[in-house]
């Protein structure tokens, strides 16, 4: 079931301001999961893992098998 906020609360409330914050975090990680979800696929191989690894200058051992999404955010890619 979707609810919709009502009209009533003025775009400076704080009630707006933590939806807006919520919903912007919402699109942002609905737009990521098609990318996460490559990074599984096998023809991702180790080196390009510890390539991922260099540039985003975390120390990570890079598993694919036992790879996890806390993991996965952890290198915020």
């Amino acid at each position: 079931m979707k609810r919709k906020l009502s009209n009533n609360y003025p775009p400076n409330s704080l009630g707006y301001g933590v939806f807006t914050q919520l919903n912007e975090k919402i699109v942002a990680f609905k737009s990521s999961i098609p990318l996460i979800e490559q990074l599984k696929n096998p023809s991702v191989s180790d080196r390009h893992w510890e390539k991922l690894v260099k540039l985003t200058g975390s120390k990570w051992d890079v598993s694919i098998k036992t790879m996890t999404l806390d993991q996965v955010f952890a290198l915020k890619l």
